[in-house]
């Protein structure tokens, strides 16, 4: 089985989450679409903070764990955001379970370093471990989506304004008043 690219695998979640969560709430999807990929980008986040590569087919078992965790145990009838509520779910199992994803990572990239530096050579029959470029592309995409913040900025807005305008100095008349 080739690996996808990470742009599949976003697009792949996204219909998945499309299907089991927002049936009949189309502009509810779109518009927590943000929330969606961050919550699909954010295992990436904490492995790449940690300088761990997992392969695409492992970060889709990830992630495919979680959905389907929420779906059999998870309080969906009073969630008011199913976006949010995925995005903290998967938060919350990587604060659980990252240590065990992080070790996983940390020796498969020992063993491509042993094995690059010379230090080993891997057992006869035994498969050379493979990292993919998904865990950066998609940290990448969660730093890029976090950052994008969404929505309206009154409140920014008017302190700005606020700002502007109590700073400023009075006018002066530019010549004398008329008697």
């Amino acid at each position: 089985m080739s690996a996808q690219p990470p742009e599949a695998l976003v697009a792949l979640f996204l219909r998945s989450m499309r299907n089991q969560f927002y049936q009949g709430y189309e502009k509810l999807f779109y518009q927590e679409k943000n929330l969606l990929m961050q919550a699909i980008c954010w295992p990436a986040r904490y492995l790449d903070e940690r300088a761990v590569k997992i392969s695409a087919e492992r970060y889709k078992a990830l992630l495919t764990d979680v959905i389907r965790t929420i779906k059999a145990k998870g309080q969906l009838g009073s969630v008011r955001s199913p976006g949010r509520y995925l995005l903290h779910c998967v938060q919350e199992h990587m604060k659980h379970q990252g240590e065990t994803y992080y070790d996983a990572g940390k020796a498969t990239r020992n063993a491509i370093d042993d094995f690059m530096m010379g230090l080993k050579t891997p057992k006869r029959g035994a498969a050379i471990p493979s990292v993919d470029s998904t865990v950066p592309a998609l940290a990448e995409t969660h730093r890029i989506l976090s950052a994008a913040k969404g929505g309206r900025r009154k409140a920014a807005a008017a302190a700005i304004q606020d700002d502007l305008f109590n700073d400023a100095k009075p006018l002066q008349p530019s010549r004398k008043p008329r008697a």
